[in-house]
C-alpha cells in the first residue's frame, strides 16, 4: 500500500485530500496540522523551515513513500531545503499562475487576481514564479494577512453566518477592484471556494489536482478513475496542539469546496 504524508500549518491541506481520495482511494494518508505554530504566513523563513523539517521527519518516521507540502508558504520557504536534507520525494504547491498560459482566453476576456498569504506573496520563490509565468504582470497580487486564520478558526467555531461576514470584510479590505477570476494561492482558500466566488463574483482556480498528478508521476503510478468518496473513507490525523495520532473521517475535511 502506498503511504502519503501531508503537512500544513493547519487544515488548509485538507483541500488536497479530496483529490487524493478520489484518485487513489486505497492510499494510506498521514496528515499533520501544525496548529501549535500556525499560521505560517507571518512567520520568518527560519521558523517555517525549522517546522517543515520537523514535521517532515515525523512523516518519514511513518515510512511514507512521498510527502506533499500542503502549504504554499511552506513550499515557498522550505521545499528546496527539504529536498536537500531528506531523501523522501517531496511535492510542493504553488499558486496556479500558469492557468493564464494554459487558458489565455481568461486574460483576453477579463482581469485576474492572485490571492495568497503575505508570506507567500513576499517570498523569493514566488517572485521568481511570477517572473517566469507572468513576466508582463498581467495579474494583480494581493497578500491577505488573516484569511487563512479565519478559515482555520471556522473549523473549531463553526458559524456559517459569522464566517461569511468575516471573509467578506477581509476580502473587501484588501480588494477594491472588480475582477473576473481569482487564483487561490493558499490551500485554505479552496475550502471556502464557493464563498469566495460569491463575494468577489469571480471564478476561482487552484492547482490541487495537479499536485496529486505530480505525486503519482514521482511514484511511477497512474491515477485511478475518479470515483465518489466512500462515507467510511478515513485518514490518519495529527495536530501539534494535541500531540497524538487519530483516525478522522473525510466528511470533516471541507466546508463548501
Amino acid at each position: 500500500m502506498v503511504k502519503i504524508g501531508v503537512f500544513d500549518s493547519g487544515r488548509g491541506g485538507f483541500s488536497l485530500l479530496k483529490h487524493l481520495f478520489e484518485s487513489y482511494p486505497d492510499w494510506e494518508v498521514f496528515y499533520i496540522a501544525d496548529h501549535a505554530y500556525a499560521p505560517y504566513g507571518n512567520k520568518s523563513r527560519k521558523q517555517v523551515q525549522e517546522r517543515s523539517l520537523y514535521l517532515s521527519s515525523m512523516l518519514v518516521d511513518k515510512e511514507v513513500d512521498l510527502i506533499i507540502v500542503g502549504c504554499n508558504t511552506a513550499t515557498a520557504l522550505s521545499i528546496n531545503l527539504l529536498r536537500e536534507t531528506l531523501s523522501t520525494p517531496f511535492v510542493g504547491i504553488e499558486p496556479y499562475l500558469n492557468v493564464i498560459n494554459i487558458h489565455p482566453e481568461l486574460v483576453h476576456a477579463g482581469r485576474g487576481v492572485v490571492l495568497s498569504t503575505q508570506g507567500t506573496n513576499e517570498s523569493e520563490r514566488f517572485l521568481e514564479l511570477q517572473a517566469r509565468l507572468d513576466p508582463e504582470s498581467i495579474l494583480d497580487y494581493v497578500g491577505l494577512p488573516r484569511l487563512a486564520s479565519i478559515i482555520e478558526d471556522a473549523f473549531d467555531y463553526s458559524s456559517n453566518c459569522d464566517l461569511e461576514k468575516k471573509v467578506q470584510k477581509e476580502l473587501h479590505t484588501y480588494i477594491q477592484n472588480k475582477y473576473d477570476f481569482a487564483i487561490l494561492g493558499c490551500t485554505h482558500y479552496p475550502l471556502i471556494r464557493s464563498l469566495i466566488e460569491k463575494i468577489l463574483e469571480v471564478k476561482t482556480y487552484s492547482p490541487g489536482e495537479f499536485v496529486v498528478k505530480r505525486a503519482s508521476q514521482l511514484l511511477g503510478l497512474k491515477a485511478d478513475v475518479l470515483e465518489p468518496l466512500s462515507n467510511n473513507r478515513t485518514f490518519n490525523y495529527y495536530s501539534t496542539l494535541h500531540n497524538k495520532w487519530e483516525t478522522v473521517n473525510h466528511s470533516n475535511i471541507a466546508f463548501n469546496q
